[in-house]
């Protein structure tokens, strides 16, 4: 798998890959046990913005954690995170 540095500066071994939209959306992902830390890295081609979500409860998109991303015209990269407590309501986060 690919190779990345964390914000912590230590190299990551992705050791798991899912696929999605014909190889247009890629998911990598690693659990590391000797920190309970679960660090992923999307590769998605788009002309837009992204979004992923995790949550522990899968029912109504209740109590997930949002991660929206995307590039302005002039090539910054953007990252918000968010919480959804229900179906519509998003709680913008302030990290």
């Amino acid at each position: 798998m690919k190779n990345m540095t964390s914000l912590t500066k230590m190299p990551i071994v992705f050791e798991n890959l899912k696929t999605f939209d014909e190889g247009r959306f890629k998911v990598y992902w690693t659990y590391m046990n000797s920190t309970d830390m679960l660090h992923f890295k999307l590769e998605v081609k788009t002309k837009g913005w992204v979004s992923f979500g995790f949550t522990t409860t899968p029912t109504g998109m209740k109590n997930y954690d949002i991660a929206i991303g995307w590039v302005n015209a002039n090539g910054k990269a953007y990252l918000q995170v968010n919480h959804c407590s229900n179906s519509t309501l998003f709680l913008q986060s302030t990290t």
